[in-house]
């Protein structure tokens, strides 16, 4: 037989063919098989004063189809001489594969060919962890103290003295403050409440005679009037200095190991 292992067996006089083997002249329904070929049914008839007989058994074939991610990789039969395509068919076996493509990771396969085969592999980039430093910046807030100047706020007081109305001494003892601070080029003026007090005032007396006696008298008519404005602004020719906590932006920067994938070139 081809192969020359194959089994024939005579299953009527059940007994399994072996070298030497003897056996009457007559017909007999002979078996050869072997796993991975066809099976051959055949007659044989022998007589003396020897027979022989030489069989060939056709392989099964099988489809094998391997489709690959990236679809350049390359698909190898090992062991073999026999270069993979695409549905391509094989005798029944086993066969190891090997699936590679540079810049990835190879794959190996071993398969029990005994139908039809379909495999889709999938390679991972060749790639490995390592730490590298690297140099991490961010904006950090901080403050300072910084002095400054400013307007600064001052205060007149006017007054006036009348007679006759509170009213018009208000207006004259505002317009007294402002008078006094028209050097200082005021803003953002404010006026406080007009005050006024009143006292009695008393002249010299005089006789009919227009002799002097000597003597005060007062009418009860005569009344002064002390009126007070005062007003607070701001000046243009006078500042005060202060202190103000100012924020700015500084970069701060430091070395640190981090993790990073490096891989192979395709």
């Amino acid at each position: 037989t081809l192969p020359d292992d194959a089994r024939v067996y005579f299953p009527e006089r059940n007994v399994e063919y072996q070298p030497g083997l003897s056996l009457l002249t007559g017909e007999y329904r002979t078996e050869i098989t072997k796993e991975g070929f066809q099976d051959i049914e055949t007659l044989i008839t022998v007589s003396p004063p020897n027979a022989e007989f030489h069989f060939d058994l056709s392989a099964i074939h099988h489809t094998l189809e391997v489709t690959t991610e990236p679809a350049d990789a390359q698909v190898r039969l090992v062991g073999t001489t026999v270069n993979y395509h695409s549905g391509m068919e094989l005798p029944q076996d086993r066969y190891r594969i090997t699936v590679s493509r540079q810049g990835y990771v190879p794959q190996d396969l071993t398969i029990d060919l005994i139908e039809d085969f379909a495999r889709h592999v999938a390679l991972e980039r060749a790639c490995r962890t390592v730490q590298v430093p690297k140099t991490e910046c961010r904006d950090v807030t901080r403050y300072r103290d910084e002095t400054r100047s400013r307007p600064k706020r001052l205060s007149e007081t006017g007054t006036s003295m009348l007679e006759e109305s509170r009213r018009v001494g208000c207006t004259e003892a505002q317009a007294s403050a402002e008078s006094q601070a028209r050097y200082h080029r005021p803003t953002d003026v404010s006026f406080g409440s007009c005050s006024c007090s009143r006292e009695r005032y008393c002249v010299e007396g005089r006789s009919f005679f227009n002799f002097y006696t000597g003597q005060h008298e007062c009418m009860e008519h005569e009344w002064l009037y002390d009126c007070e404005v005062t007003m607070t602004y701001l000046s243009g020719r006078r500042t005060e200095s202060y202190t103000e906590s100012v924020p700015y932006t500084e970069q701060v920067c430091e070395e640190i190991t981090v993790d990073e994938q490096q891989c192979e070139p395709l």
